[in-house]
């Protein structure tokens, strides 16, 4: 499999450092699988321009709507109090397994939502904003 790699390994790196600007507009124009699925579903008239427009819109607030609700519920405390029930209960051996089960299942769902409806800015923007770092390989 072969991957490009949009973003800066981390916020400290420039981003001018790795690729150009035309180089990174050409890969999306040509490879980017969201741009793709998009110009397939308008190309064989399974969606309007305004019909795909308005999915983006509502995702958009569908993903606002979800990080606010989290920043609201403090999501991150509710996380450590699971894991800590989970190591009361399991043999370590149980929770590894487990916990990679729960985040393959979590990286799934995530690789979804970005590869159909969204764009990784936003998900990385909104995890930043939560306090959470994440890398894109």
């Amino acid at each position: 499999m072969d991957t490009y790699r949009y973003h800066r390994h981390s916020m400290s790196d420039p981003s001018s450092t790795y690729r150009t600007c035309d180089e990174i507009s050409n890969v999306r124009q040509e490879r980017d699988l969201i741009e793709r699925v998009r110009k397939l579903l308008l190309a064989h008239g399974i969606a309007s321009e305004k019909e795909m427009k308005d999915i983006e819109k509502q995702v958009r607030k569908d993903v606002d709507d979800a990080i606010a609700k989290a920043k609201e519920n403090h999501v991150g405390g509710q996380i450590k109090l699971k894991v800590k029930i989970l190591t009361a209960n399991f043999r370590e051996d149980e929770l590894v397994d487990m916990m990679i089960n729960l985040f393959a299942t979590y990286l799934f769902q995530l690789f979804f939502v970005i590869v159909f409806f969204v764009k990784l800015d936003d998900i990385v923007r909104g995890c930043h904003d939560l306090g959470y770092s994440i890398m894109v390989l």
